[in-house]
């Protein structure tokens, strides 16, 4: 649910950086801990500058885990029930 989330909000925002720091409960945290960031609060809203996103949180990344989730069950399954008698 975290991943689906997660892409909708970058979606949304157009921005993979702003989307991470909507979908957490403290963002100054998140932009100078995990982005390496600084936190700039403007009449706009709160925006981290400087920041870079690790490989781990990349949007190809987040797509593997959603193909993974939805593919390995399915092929499991198949495998699992070809040959069984219903």
């Amino acid at each position: 649910m975290a991943a689906y989330r997660t892409l909708v909000q970058e979606i949304l925002q157009g921005s993979p950086i702003r989307s991470r720091l909507l979908l957490t409960s403290s963002p100054q945290v998140t932009c100078e801990g995990m982005l390496g960031g600084t936190l700039e609060v403007t009449e706009a809203g709160a925006e981290c500058t400087n920041a870079a996103l690790p490989p781990q949180y990349g949007t190809v990344v987040v797509i593997g885990y959603l193909l993974l989730w939805l593919v390995v069950p399915l092929v499991a399954g198949y495998y699992v029930f070809e040959n069984k008698d219903l």
